[in-house]
Protein backbone atom coordinates (compact mmCIF):
# COMPACT_ATOMS: atom_id res chain seq x y z
CA UNK A 1 0.00 0.00 0.00
CA UNK A 2 0.98 3.67 -0.82
CA UNK A 3 -0.11 6.29 0.97
CA UNK A 4 0.19 10.13 1.09
CA UNK A 5 -2.46 11.36 2.64
CA UNK A 6 -4.30 10.17 6.00
CA UNK A 7 -8.09 9.99 4.55
CA UNK A 8 -6.64 8.03 1.05
CA UNK A 9 -4.89 5.32 0.15
CA UNK A 10 -3.65 4.25 -3.06
CA UNK A 11 -2.56 0.21 -4.13
CA UNK A 12 -0.53 -0.56 -6.85
CA UNK A 13 -1.69 -4.09 -8.62
CA UNK A 14 -0.29 -5.66 -11.31
CA UNK A 15 -1.89 -7.11 -14.21
CA UNK A 16 -0.69 -10.14 -15.58
CA UNK A 17 -2.15 -9.68 -19.24
CA UNK A 18 -3.37 -6.77 -21.65
CA UNK A 19 -7.29 -6.77 -22.19
CA UNK A 20 -10.41 -6.13 -20.66
CA UNK A 21 -10.46 -6.85 -16.85
CA UNK A 22 -13.46 -6.36 -14.27
CA UNK A 23 -12.87 -4.37 -11.36
CA UNK A 24 -14.85 -3.72 -8.03
CA UNK A 25 -13.79 -1.68 -5.65
CA UNK A 26 -15.31 -1.89 -2.32
CA UNK A 27 -15.46 1.25 0.13
CA UNK A 28 -16.28 1.20 3.83
CA UNK A 29 -16.87 3.34 6.84
CA UNK A 30 -17.77 2.51 9.64
CA UNK A 31 -21.51 0.95 8.67
CA UNK A 32 -21.56 2.69 5.38
CA UNK A 33 -20.35 0.85 2.00
CA UNK A 34 -20.28 1.80 -1.35
CA UNK A 35 -19.27 -0.30 -4.40
CA UNK A 36 -17.57 0.41 -7.53
CA UNK A 37 -18.27 -2.40 -10.32
CA UNK A 38 -16.58 -1.37 -13.88
CA UNK A 39 -14.28 -2.97 -16.41
CA UNK A 40 -10.96 -1.04 -17.50
CA UNK A 41 -9.24 -1.66 -20.48
CA UNK A 42 -5.64 -2.56 -19.87
CA UNK A 43 -3.49 -2.24 -22.75
CA UNK A 44 0.22 -3.39 -23.37
CA UNK A 45 3.16 -1.73 -22.04
CA UNK A 46 5.02 0.16 -24.86
CA UNK A 47 8.67 -0.05 -25.30
CA UNK A 48 10.99 1.54 -23.37
CA UNK A 49 12.43 3.56 -26.31
CA UNK A 50 8.96 4.42 -27.93
CA UNK A 51 8.34 6.51 -24.04
CA UNK A 52 11.56 8.23 -24.06
CA UNK A 53 12.62 9.01 -27.46
CA UNK A 54 11.77 12.26 -27.31
CA UNK A 55 13.93 13.28 -23.97
CA UNK A 56 16.90 11.45 -26.20
CA UNK A 57 16.40 13.74 -29.26
CA UNK A 58 16.31 17.14 -27.27
CA UNK A 59 19.74 17.73 -26.45
CA UNK A 60 20.74 16.68 -30.60
CA UNK A 61 17.96 19.36 -31.29
CA UNK A 62 19.03 22.05 -28.87
CA UNK A 63 23.08 21.91 -29.87
CA UNK A 64 21.75 21.67 -33.45
CA UNK A 65 19.48 25.37 -32.87
CA UNK A 66 21.74 27.00 -31.11
CA UNK A 67 24.68 26.23 -33.92
CA UNK A 68 22.66 27.47 -36.56
CA UNK A 69 21.77 30.62 -34.10
CA UNK A 70 25.42 31.21 -33.78
CA UNK A 71 26.58 31.34 -37.46
CA UNK A 72 23.97 33.42 -38.32
CA UNK A 73 24.38 35.72 -35.46
CA UNK A 74 28.26 35.86 -36.62
CA UNK A 75 27.80 36.59 -40.51
CA UNK A 76 24.98 39.33 -39.62
CA UNK A 77 27.07 40.79 -36.89
CA UNK A 78 29.90 41.37 -39.70
CA UNK A 79 27.54 42.99 -41.93
CA UNK A 80 26.24 45.23 -39.81
CA UNK A 81 29.34 46.46 -38.28
CA UNK A 82 30.45 47.25 -41.96
CA UNK A 83 33.25 44.91 -42.13
CA UNK A 84 33.49 42.19 -44.84
CA UNK A 85 33.09 38.24 -44.43
CA UNK A 86 36.28 37.23 -45.48
CA UNK A 87 39.15 39.52 -45.87
CA UNK A 88 40.53 40.50 -49.34
CA UNK A 89 43.08 37.76 -50.74
CA UNK A 90 46.15 40.16 -52.00
CA UNK A 91 48.08 38.51 -55.20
Amino acid sequence: MVGQKKLLQAATIDVPTPGWWAVKIVVRRDRERVILATKLLIMPAAPRLATIWPFLILPPFAIGLFAVHQTLRHEDGFEMAGLPRRMPQKD
